[in-house]
C-alpha cells in the first residue's frame, strides 16, 4: 500500500502542475486576442469624429457593451443602447475583436474598415424603415386611465424625485415624470432587463386586473405599419407562473393589432395592418391581466410607427 502511495503521489503533483500551466496558457491567449484599453481609446476617438445623426454603434462580442459605453457614451443615448430595433438609424458603426460581429450586421462588406490594434472598427449603410412616431418618447403627452366597472378613472401625472436607480437586479426605476392611477400603480417610461437579461426602454404599464389604458391623439399615420414589443422585468417572468398578459391597440376605437404575453416568451414582437396612408389618428394601448396571485408583474411595451423604405417589402 505505501509502495503504490509513493507511485502515485509524484503523479498527483505533475496533474497539478499540467492544470496550473494549462490556466496559465488559456490566459495569456486570451489576453494577447482581447483588444486594449488604448485600442478602445483610439477606435473610439477615429468613431467619434465621423459620428452623424442617425448612427449606432455595437460592440462584439456583447460583453464588450460596457466598454463601448464606457468610450462612446457621450455620443450613444438611452434609445441606443435600449432599443428594441433598428428604426430610424442610417448607419451601423461595429467595434469588435476575436472575429465577432454583430448580429444587427449586414451580410455584405461594410462600406469602411478600419483596424486599430486588436479592435476591427466597421460600418455599414442601413436602409431601416423611418421612424415617424415613438411612442416611448411621447408618453408624457398620453392620456392615462383605468377602466373599473366600464367606468374610466383618469390618473394624474406628477413630478417626484425619481425612484430606484435601475441597473441591473435593481428592478425598473420610476421616472420623475409619471402617471399615478387608483390603487398606487405608475406608469410612465422607464429601463428594464428583459428575460435575456437585455436593456429595453418601454413604457411601464402594469396590469391591475381592470385594464389600464394609455391613449395618444394626432399620431401621424402616412401609410406606415404600427410596430409593438412587451415583456416583463425578468424576475417577474423567470418563475413561469404568472397568469398571460394581454395587450391590445386600437386605432380610432378599432383593435388593430393584439398579444397574449405568457411567462417565457421574453421580448415578444408584433406588427399591425398597414395604416391609413394619410391623416392621423388616436392610439389606445389596453393592458389587461389577472390579479397575480403573489409578487409583481412589472408589463413593459415600446411601439412606434414605422414605414418601411420603397420597394421594401412589409
Amino acid at each position: 500500500m505505501e509502495r503504490l502511495a509513493r507511485r502515485v503521489a509524484p503523479l498527483a503533483w505533475i496533474a497539478l502542475l499540467a492544470v496550473a500551466a494549462t490556466e496559465l496558457l488559456t490566459h495569456v491567449t486570451v489576453r494577447s486576442r482581447v483588444a486594449s484599453e488604448r485600442d478602445w481609446r483610439a477606435a473610439a476617438a477615429f468613431v467619434r469624429e465621423q459620428w452623424q445623426e442617425g448612427d449606432l454603434a455595437l460592440a462584439a462580442p456583447a460583453w464588450a457593451d460596457p466598454l463601448l459605453r464606457r468610450h462612446l457614451g457621450d455620443v450613444l443615448r438611452l434609445r441606443d443602447v435600449a432599443r428594441s430595433d433598428l428604426a430610424g438609424y442610417r448607419r451601423l458603426w461595429s467595434l469588435s475583436q476575436r472575429g465577432y460581429r454583430p448580429a444587427e450586421a449586414d451580410d455584405g462588406p461594410p462600406e469602411l474598415r478600419r483596424q486599430f490594434g486588436r479592435l476591427l472598427v466597421e460600418r455599414w449603410r442601413l436602409a431601416t424603415p423611418r421612424l415617424l412616431f415613438d411612442f416611448v418618447a411621447h408618453v408624457e403627452r398620453a392620456r392615462v386611465a383605468r377602466l373599473d366597472d366600464h367606468r374610466e378613472r383618469v390618473c394624474s401625472w406628477r413630478r417626484t424625485p425619481p425612484s430606484g436607480t435601475g441597473g441591473l437586479g435593481r428592478g425598473p426605476y420610476r421616472p420623475e415624470h409619471h402617471a399615478v392611477c387608483p390603487g398606487g400603480i405608475w406608469v410612465g417610461a422607464t429601463v428594464v432587463e428583459d428575460l435575456s437579461l437585455r436593456l429595453r426602454r418601454c413604457v411601464l404599464q402594469p396590469p391591475p386586473g381592470a385594464p389600464l389604458t394609455v391613449t395618444f391623439e394626432d399620431v401621424p399615420l402616412e401609410g406606415g405599419q404600427l410596430v409593438a414589443y412587451a415583456g416583463l422585468y425578468h424576475r417577474d417572468e423567470r418563475k413561469r407562473e404568472g397568469p398571460p398578459i394581454t395587450l391590445r391597440v386600437l386605432l380610432d376605437g378599432r383593435e388593430i393589432a393584439r398579444m397574449v404575453h405568457r411567462d417565457g416568451e421574453g421580448w415578444k414582437r408584433m406588427v399591425s395592418e398597414p395604416l391609413p396612408e394619410a391623416g392621423r389618428g388616436t392610439f389606445r394601448f389596453v393592458v389587461e391581466g389577472k390579479r397575480p396571485r403573489r409578487g409583481a408583474r412589472r408589463f413593459c411595451w415600446a411601439a412606434s410607427v414605422q414605414r418601411a423604405p420603397k420597394g421594401a417589402a412589409r
